[in-house]
């Protein structure tokens, strides 16, 4: 048998890193203008727009409309055991950043409140406008349903996201 080759999205470094930069394009200001996309922020939406059926669980949870999760995301291997290695390995997350970082995509500041904020640089806005597959469509949709968070206390996204997963 020949091995034929299989892209798996959360193992494709290239993919993963347009995923965070659609994330930072899409939350990286409040609805009032204000920067709040931190580490610990950008952590959690990463592993919620990897996870489809527990963003479902969490949009319930705050008394939102649900989103309409494509069939195929119930019977994948990570939604029947799930995988929260992206909630918590902050290794990965510091090295996709700093590779964007490095590429000049995304501009980090430091918040009133000592925190590193992140957002998109004109090259990082130029990269997501371009990115058009079906795949990052279907992305975008995922994180525009994050929009009701982004104004939300870290504390808050956390109790979504540990009584999603209970």
């Amino acid at each position: 048998m020949s091995n034929l080759p299989f892209i798996q999205p959360k193992k494709e470094i290239y993919l993963n890193l347009c995923v965070i930069l659609i994330i930072i394009n899409h939350l990286a200001n409040t609805p009032k203008g204000k920067r709040n996309l931190t580490f610990e922020r950008l952590q959690n939406f990463y592993f919620l727009v990897n996870n489809p059926i527990i963003l479902n669980k969490v949009i319930l949870l705050a008394d939102r409309k649900e989103i309409d999760v494509k069939e195929s995301y119930f019977y994948k291997v990570d939604s029947i055991s799930l995988d929260v290695d992206d909630l918590y390995d902050k290794n990965k997350m510091k090295t996709l950043i700093q590779i964007i970082s490095l590429q000049g995509y995304i501009s980090i500041e430091i918040s009133p409140e000592g925190s590193f904020v992140f957002y998109l640089s004109d090259k990082g806005v130029s990269l997501v406008s371009s990115l058009d597959s079906e795949y990052f469509k279907e992305i975008n949709q995922l994180v525009e349903a994050l929009l009701f968070l982004r104004s939300q206390s870290i504390g808050k996204i956390v109790g979504f996201i540990r009584n999603a997963i209970r």
